[in-house]
């Protein structure tokens, strides 16, 4: 009673996840389209007026894409300078990690879009639309006065052995409820009343004049006071117990006879005639009669099995949506590892290239100054000689004297290079790039590309 006034819900996106959906979305298009992401972000503002743009071939930002591309191209146009330029030179590079990237960030835009998409798998919707079938018929969502279709009273639609089997009750809960709960006010006292041994308002079970909708907000009010409305993990527990309980209870003989098929108590003595007051063999229940040894059950029982079904598979998807969106914040770290190893690894790669080329100059400097030794001591006694050969000439002013190498151009010139793109500068530029790289993409909690 309490779960089927229950409005429906949508199953719950996480955040994280709408934000890691984010960012795979942006990841693979800047893997897939980065020239094309960049000629948008280097564009001018859109302008209001809607303008048709023109086609271009082989184009991946589609209209399909469109928002998508647009919020890409954004973001790469807000990042700084170097931070673009070190994103954009990975995805041009021919490194692995480009591929691992690539493909890591697909399957997470893929397992992120599957869990937003499958959120109405974890809504209460099914589960409500069988109880509701089941409490108050195909088509119906509450109680009204005409949920009695006949006009004879109590015994046709809650029924008797003596007469026929329930006619009203078999069909609804609520009936069946009713039947249970509102006796007639003047024959019934609490030993016939299960509802909590409270009293219900009477109700006439005739299609004009009763007062079914205020008995059915009374049981509705005694339910909410006995037992709390179940959470999507628990409502299966909730309906299985119920189902158990009807079973159990048709399949319990009653009277003196005695009587299956009845739900509900009677008086002892007689047989079942549920009319409601309580005198022997009759009271406030609902016969349905039985084939043989074995129990009629009312078609509600069914409604009520489909929406265990319904239950179990909604608090399943619950359950499981736990873990997916565990295993979709796990492969996000992965891509931000494989993002940020990769960018790091072709910095590395691009200054290990300079710095194998630059240090030719100053060897070639020294090889040169050990060779022109010979040269400069050729000039001795050459002043003009000495000092276009850049040597030093040692006789003054004198046009005769000696003409040696320059050690100081030597020693500037190695000390230049060993100061420069050598190992100590690399080592620098190394360790200031990969913290730069770490920032934008903020590892404590997910990748920023």
């Amino acid at each position: 009673v309490n779960a089927v006034t229950e409005v429906e819900k949508v199953g719950d996106v996480p955040a994280t996840v709408t934000e890691i959906h984010d960012i795979a979305e942006r990841t693979s298009l800047i893997f897939r389209a980065a020239k094309e992401l960049e000629e948008r972000a280097a564009q001018a503002p859109v302008s209001t007026k809607k303008e048709v743009a023109p086609k271009k071939p082989n184009t991946i930002c589609t209209e399909q894409l469109k928002d998508a591309c647009d919020k890409a191209a954004t973001y790469l146009k807000q990042m700084k300078p170097q931070d673009r330029q070190h994103l954009l030179a990975f995805v041009a590079s021919s490194n692995p990690a480009v591929q691992l990237v690539n493909e890591t960030a697909n399957s997470l835009l893929l397992k992120t879009t599957n869990f937003i998409a499958d959120a109405a798998k974890r809504s209460n919707k099914e589960v409500l639309k069988h109880l509701r079938t089941a409490f108050y018929s195909e088509g119906r969502d509450s109680v009204t006065n005409a949920i009695f279709a006949g006009a004879s009273g109590w015994k046709d639609e809650c029924g008797s052995q003596s007469g026929a089997a329930a006619t009203g009750a078999k069909n609804n809960l609520a009936a069946t409820l009713l039947c249970l709960c509102a006796g007639d006010g003047t024959n019934c006292q609490p030993s016939c009343q299960t509802c909590d041994n409270e009293v219900v308002p009477a109700v006439t079970f005739t299609t004009g004049g009763n007062d079914a909708t205020t008995a059915f907000d009374k049981i509705k009010t005694i339910c909410k006071r006995r037992a709390e409305t179940p959470t999507f993990s628990r409502l299966p527990h909730a309906i299985a117990a119920a189902i158990r309980a009807v079973t159990a209870d048709l399949a319990a003989p009653k009277g003196n006879n005695p009587d299956v098929g009845t739900i509900g108590g009677i008086t002892t003595g007689g047989r079942p005639d549920c009319d409601g007051s309580n005198t022997a063999g009759k009271g406030a229940c609902v016969y349905l009669g039985a084939n043989g040894n074995a129990p009629k059950k009312p078609t509600w029982l069914d409604e009520l099995t489909q929406a265990l079904l319904a239950a179990q598979a909604a608090a399943k998807a619950e359950l499981d949506s736990t873990a997916q969106a565990a295993h979709i914040e796990g492969i996000n770290t992965t891509l931000a590892l494989a993002l940020l190893n990769g960018i790091y690894q072709t910095q590395a790669n691009s200054r290990q290239q300079t710095h194998q080329e630059a240090p030719q100059h100053p060897r070639e400097h020294m090889a040169n100054s050990a060779k022109t030794q010979k040269e400069c001591e050729q000039h001795k006694d050459n002043k003009t000689a000495c000092t276009e050969a850049k040597c030093k000439w040692k006789g003054g002013d004198d046009e005769k004297g000696d003409c040696e190498v320059d050690e100081t151009k030597v020693t500037e010139q190695t000390s230049t290079t060993e100061t420069g793109e050598g190992a100590t500068g690399t080592t620098k530029m190394c360790i200031y790039n990969k913290k730069q790289i770490m920032k934008p993409l903020n590892l404590t909690k997910h990748v920023k590309i």
